[in-house]
């Protein structure tokens, strides 16, 4: 395989290759790596989500070495913890090109992958980010042509699904309150704004502390506004105990929120204490369907099962990340970051989260939200869609994608 070196080295060479001058070619040899980086949390609250997208990249990077790898090449998975720390990215991104990678998977939060952008783009490497929603990551990419790409749908795009459904809903008296956060203010002044234009203007619209013990006092004002369905713009936490506030007061209130509102431990923390209420119903979220699910993704969950391991959160958006940068790879595998880039903006990739291709602004044309229910411990969707598998009930993952920060 001959490879034309950039400004920085494509491949790793362990032994037995022959270095030309830089700007000639590389002879590379059955024993060299292609080294692939994974910026990803390790510590802190995200770091579930980390390993998860770890786990899969590894998988998928074992099976293609197995299988001979990238013209007699292996993947060599990179990884390094950047804890979601935006502080941290600028010196992340640095460590990877000092580890000669070709592409990073990452950065798992917005704000770090959008710092750290421009040193990948700078050093020639690519970045494809499994899970930043941020509009800004791809619509701020330093080159306009490419080489910083997503995996995730953006948060706009979750926004659009609340509003059409509420919006589809009969004529409902609707609260819109969230937390301040960028997150949470984000949805309901989108949910706000189309409400106003549809002559259908919430009955209250407000922001709240987040971290109070009782929200007893919102729920009073909910319940005294005449409001029959309340979206809650925020997290998990608040949100349940405002529904739990909320049902001491009023037991046919409709409650709607976006991502933020799903997690394995939400159901306990409606249900704490709650005389008024004995499952979860009538608690609606925006969520992804479930990747494990999708006709194409069955055998990689089985052979997941097999290893012992499990496809559950961010795991396929990894596998699906190392497979789009092996086959653009294979697709031109002499011609460096610049025929990376055109593989990617041109190519269409299989992989388990279905055949994957990036529009010009390096965003994948990913199956967006979905709207589903809580029911008792887990999510179903709403109204299954023609273009989406059948069977797209989904366990809550341990850890929610973490929204834009």
């Amino acid at each position: 395989m001959l490879l034309k070196p950039k400004t920085s080295s494509l491949i790793v060479l362990i032994a037995g290759a022959c270095l030309l001058l830089a700007g000639h070619t590389v002879t590379a040899t059955a024993q060299e790596r292609i080294a692939v980086g994974i910026a990803v949390p390790l510590t802190g609250v995200y770091a579930p989500l980390g390993r998860q997208i770890i786990e899969g990249a590894q998988f998928a990077a074992d099976s293609i070495n197995q299988a001979g790898g990238i013209d007699g090449a292996d993947i060599a998975i990179e990884t390094i913890d950047d804890a979601c720390d935006p502080a941290r990215a600028s010196g992340i991104a640095n460590q990877l090109v000092g580890r000669n990678v070709i592409a990073v998977i990452g950065h798992l939060c917005d704000r770090p992958s959008i710092e750290s952008a421009p040193i990948y783009a700078e050093n020639e490497i690519i970045q494809i980010s499994p899970a930043s929603q941020n509009p800004a990551f791809t619509d701020n990419r330093p080159r306009e042509d490419g080489g910083t790409y997503r995996l995730a749908a953006r948060n706009t795009q979750q926004g659009d699904t609340i509003t059409e459904f509420v919006l589809g809903m009969e004529e409902p008296k609707i609260a819109v309150i969230h937390d301040g956060s960028v997150y949470g203010k984000r949805l309901a002044d989108l949910l706000t704004r189309e409400l106003d234009e549809a002559g259908r203007p919430a009955v209250l619209a407000e922001s709240f502390v987040t971290g109070e013990e009782s929200y007893r006092r919102l729920a009073a004002r909910l319940v005294d506004s005449g409001a029959d369905t309340v979206f809650i713009g925020g997290f998990r936490t608040d949100a349940a105990i405002i529904i739990r506030d909320v049902d001491r007061l009023n037991t046919d209130m409709t409650f709607i929120g976006g991502d933020g509102l799903v997690h394995a431990d939400f159901p306990s923390g409606v249900l704490e204490n709650n005389a008024a209420r004995r499952e979860l119903s009538d608690i609606f979220v925006s969520f992804p369907p479930d990747p494990r699910r999708f006709p194409w993704a069955r055998d990689t969950v089985q052979a997941l099962l097999d290893a012992g391991q499990s496809a559950n959160g961010l795991t396929l958006r990894g596998h699906a990340a190392l497979t789009i940068i092996a086959d653009a790879l294979k697709t031109d595998p002499d011609g460096g970051y610049e025929g990376l880039i055109a593989a990617l903006n041109s190519g269409t990739f299989d992989t388990v989260l279905g055949p994957i291709r990036f529009n010009e602004q390096g965003d994948a044309n990913l199956i967006d939200y979905l709207m589903h229910e809580w029911q008792g411990a887990t999510i179903v969707p709403v109204v299954p869609q023609d273009t989406k598998p059948s069977d797209l009930s989904a366990e809550p993952a341990d850890e929610a994608p973490p929204p834009g920060e």
